[in-house]
């Protein structure tokens, strides 16, 4: 940097002492000065370096300001602003004419002072708007209030990205790529969001109101699965979910999460939003209504009775349309599985889970983490369907899942070939056809085939005697 500033201030050094030692010559010699050469009248030929010593005496001052102000800045991590630069030169040239006049033209400068000072004043009130706004512009450029490319918000509403400062105004391009200038006296009068500042990730909030017959307990656990599902938003800090009120209306909980940007802030609530309405309709809590508000009906059997467990599979996407009396029968075999945070499922357990409320984490051949939401499989399938991409996975927050046995499940499918269908095809969906899944994985591995026969063995002893169990992967 110092070796930088340096090499900004070798040509107007260099001009400025040529012109001064060829002004210094030209004078000697025109008042004879020195002897041995013969006087003469430079005429035109000395206004012409003083005036040229003049200007790069001023070019060399803004420049040795200009090194000395990015050092001061440099040593507090900020950089000056430009339009301060231009502002010292425009007052330093302002002077270099002054001093030509009196110095090369020999004309005193008091007059010109004093007509120069008449007409700045009537200038100054014409123009007395314009001026403010450079000003103004100084000012927000010393705060360092935005730079070009951060997002602002002003006091008016006006919200863009920053692409132009000038002396007069602040250039702002919006996201439907219009642009709108704002004088800098509107800005710094008044109230200014700057998203990108100190750090361009922040966080914002999204209200919604449930229904009081929803659990507080579960009302949380669902939207934070949707907030934790949902791409694009950042995952530390961690989202969270909180209570905010209680009106007439319901229960109104914030669900709080923080973006990457601001740019992405409108994709980032389609997402979450989103998201929230899968999960809430696979949790069979309704549909939005109102404008401001979403109200959310509770559901009309508790989750333990046939009936109900009937209901909440016919939401799932992989059983969509399915005939009531093969949903029907489904739900004879069914049972609710509670996962708690950050317990595991699927591992020694043979049977097929459909997750229901909150999200769970697997992980692939690689080594890699996905995430896994309501509609979606785990567990065992029968032999001739095609394979799981998991057998277990580990719960990001608290889950509620359908547990389906295996060997039951196997007895219906082969006489209700609609639904084998059906959960073959989400079997495909949900598995990848780059990525082996563990089924193939143990067939290729005799040592896992082995661990998973014990495994599955111990699970249908368990089934025997009566007890189900979710366990945790090892």
């Amino acid at each position: 940097m110092k070796t930088a500033g340096f090499r900004r201030l070798v040509l107007p050094g260099l001009l400025t002492l040529a012109l001064l030692a060829a002004t210094l010559g030209v004078e000697s010699i025109s008042r004879g000065l020195l002897p041995w050469l013969p006087p003469f009248d430079p005429g035109w030929g000395r206004i012409a370096l003083v005036t040229a010593s003049g200007f790069a005496g001023a070019w060399l001052a803004s420049r040795l300001i200009e090194v000395a102000l990015t050092r001061s800045f440099a040593r507090n991590g900020r950089r000056p602003p430009r339009l301060l630069f231009e502002m010292i030169a425009v007052a330093l040239f302002g002077a270099a004419v002054f001093w030509v006049l009196s110095a090369g033209f020999e004309r005193p400068i008091t007059g010109a002072l004093a007509t120069s000072g008449v007409l700045i004043a009537v200038l100054g009130f014409a123009l007395r708007g314009i001026i403010a706004d450079v000003f103004y512009g100084i000012a927000l450029s010393l705060e360092n209030a935005y730079r070009i490319g951060d997002w602002i918000e002003t006091e008016t509403g006006a919200r863009g990205r920053v692409i132009e400062i000038n002396w007069r105004s602040t250039r702002l391009q919006t996201r439907s790529r219009t642009h709108i200038v704002i004088p800098n006296s509107r800005i710094a009068a008044g109230r200014l969001i700057n998203y990108s500042s100190p750090r361009p990730h922040y966080r914002i909030d999204v209200p919604i109101t449930l229904d009081f017959d929803v659990p507080v307990e579960r009302a949380k656990r669902i939207l934070l699965a949707a907030l934790m599902s949902t791409p694009g938003i950042r995952r530390t800090p961690a989202p969270d979910v909180r209570i905010e009120s209680y009106d007439d209306r319901g229960i109104r909980y914030r669900m709080r999460f923080w973006l990457p940007s601001f740019a992405e802030e409108i994709d980032c609530r389609d997402a979450v939003m989103a998201s929230v309405d899968r999960h809430l309709r696979i949790a069979g809590i309704g549909m939005p209504r109102g404008r401001e508000h979403v109200v959310y009906r509770k559901e009309q059997d508790t989750p333990k009775a046939k009936g109900a467990l009937a209901e909440r599979l016919s939401r799932l996407p992989a059983l969509a349309g399915a005939a009531p009396e093969d949903l029907a029968q489904l739900a004879s075999i069914a049972g609710i599985a509670a996962v708690a945070a950050g317990e595991g499922v699927g591992e020694e357990d043979d049977a097929l889970f459909f997750v229901l409320e909150g999200v769970l984490q697997a992980k692939t051949d690689d080594g890699a983490s996905v995430l896994i939401g309501p509609g979606d499989l785990l567990g065992t399938l029968p032999a001739d369907a095609p394979p799981l991409l998991f057998d277990a996975a580990a719960a990001i927050t608290e889950a509620v899942l359908l547990r389906l046995p295996a060997a039951p499940l196997r007895a219906i499918l082969v006489s209700k070939r609609d639904l084998a269908r059906r959960i073959a095809e989400a079997a495909r969906r949900s598995s990848p056809a780059e990525m082996p899944s563990p089924a193939q994985r143990s067939a290729n591995d005799p040592e896992m085939a082995k661990r998973s026969f014990w495994s599955r063995l111990g699970a249908l002893r368990g089934a025997a005697s009566g007890t189900e169990r979710v366990s945790a992967p090892s």
